[in-house]
């Protein structure tokens, strides 16, 4: 269960369980027009101004290189948390793969704030 805490770690949910952490949507694959195709820098210099210290950031996507977030990791001074982090805990391995980008859809829209 949850628990309260004082720390700055602690989850901070409303009435509807959502927070704790805030999220983004960033596409890669499959966009027609380039100039909309950021670099992970650009990302956060885009949305920095939205996110609380420390805050934990689910990152939906459909990149696969694990090093394009390493600007943004940089630079945002809490943890970058992304699906598979959480595949092996949640026993995902075990449901129909087509449901994943459900799944990471309603993970993405329980954040406190989204950009994307």
């Amino acid at each position: 269960g949850l628990s309260s805490s004082s720390s700055s770690s602690a989850l901070d949910l409303d009435l509807e369980l959502v927070g704790g952490y805030s999220s983004m949507h960033i596409r890669r694959g499959d966009l027609q027009f380039t100039e909309v195709k950021f670099d992970s820098l650009q990302w956060y210099n885009n949305t920095k101004e939205i996110w609380r210290p420390n805050e934990i950031l689910y990152i939906a996507t459909d990149e696969n290189e694990e090093n394009f977030f390493d600007d943004f990791k940089k630079h945002h001074n809490g943890p970058l948390r992304f699906f598979n982090d959480y595949k092996a805990l949640a026993e995902l391995d075990n449901i129909d793969a087509t449901l994943y980008g459900m799944i990471d859809t309603v993970v993405a829209s329980r954040g406190s704030v989204f950009a994307g």
